[in-house]
């Protein structure tokens, strides 16, 4: 029996947490408000006050995960009725504010969706953000003309109106789910 609990207690370290049906079951960050850039200047998340945000980190150049996840996304939100789509933002913050200006990460995040916000800021910024959402990354040099990648956790969070954090999910979560997770927030109103 010790074995068996010191395997589960192993695995769920490995992965980050227990999962059921594309969610995480772990508690949930902290979370809390922030200021960054945008391509057109300073974005407060207090400015999003009476719509649902959904907070995505990650990096314009990332390879297969986070178009993965944005092109998610777009589909779930473009699976809601123009007046829903009204009550929802979704913040694209990058973790590679070195190459990640706001003007790129706001250009990138718009390819997958017109309304997406691309965020940057320094790197004490980005990192106080993260720390505070739970997101875990870290630099990893290449021998390769794109000479470095960033390893990070892969998770969604989901803002009631309130700016408050009520749900996460892992990135694995197909469109359906997605919306579905969006139809929920919507219709709960809390």
């Amino acid at each position: 029996m010790k074995l068996l609990l010191l395997i589960v207690l192993l695995l769920v370290s490995l992965t980050g947490g227990l999962y059921l049906a594309g969610e995480q079951l772990r508690p949930q960050p902290a979370g809390g408000d922030f200021i960054l850039q945008g391509g057109n200047g300073p974005v407060a998340s207090e400015d999003y006050r009476g719509r649902w945000v959904v907070l995505y980190f990650g990096f314009a150049s990332c390879p297969d995960v986070c178009p993965t996840s944005l092109a998610r996304w777009a589909h779930a939100i473009n699976g809601l009725s123009a007046p829903q789509q009204q009550q929802l933002a979704l913040f694209f913050i990058t973790l590679d504010p070195q190459r990640d200006t706001p003007e790129l990460v706001t250009k990138y995040a718009r390819h997958f969706h017109p309304d997406f916000v691309g965020l940057s800021g320094s790197h004490e910024q980005i990192d106080a953000v993260a720390k505070r959402y739970g997101v875990i990354y870290r630099r990893v040099e290449l021998e390769s003309a794109i000479t470095y990648t960033i390893d990070h956790s892969s998770y969604s969070y989901l803002l009631n109106p309130q700016g408050e954090l009520v749900r996460m999910l892992t990135d694995g979560s197909d469109v359906a789910t997605r919306t579905q997770a969006l139809r929920d927030a919507l219709y709960s109103g809390r």
